[in-house]
C-alpha cells in the first residue's frame, strides 16, 4: 500500500503515517510538494477543505500512489480571538 501525501511538511506526513499504518502495518507513506490552489493560510472552512482535496489528487496524480492524502490547516480571528482548525481528505485513484 503506497499513500503519497500532499506536502513535504514532516508533520503531516507522520500524521497520515501514524493512521495509515493502523490499518496497512507496512505500507509505504511518502510527501511531494503541490500547490494546494488556496491561499497560503485559508481564512475559513471552505477554503481549507478546497486546498486538502487538491493537495490529495495533486499528490495522486503525482506519484501514482494508491491513496493521495491532503492536509490543509485554516486561521479564523473574530470577537472571541484567534483560532485554528484544519481539514484532512483522502483520495483513490477513481476520485483522482
Amino acid at each position: 500500500m503506497k499513500i503519497s501525501v500532499g506536502s513535504k511538511n514532516p508533520v503531516k506526513i507522520a500524521a497520515v503515517e501514524n493512521v495509515a499504518r493502523k490499518v496497512w502495518p507496512n505500507c509505504e507513506v511518502t510527501g511531494v510538494n503541490v500547490d494546494s490552489g488556496v491561499n497560503v493560510q485559508p481564512r475559513s472552512d471552505d477554503e481549507a477543505i478546497e486546498g486538502a482535496i487538491n493537495r490529495a489528487k495533486l499528490a495522486l496524480k503525482q506519484t501514482g500512489a494508491d491513496f493521495g492524502a491532503g492536509i490543509e490547516a485554516r486561521t479564523d480571528e473574530n470577537k472571541h480571538g484567534m483560532f485554528t482548525g484544519a481539514w484532512a481528505a483522502i483520495v483513490d485513484i477513481a476520485n483522482r
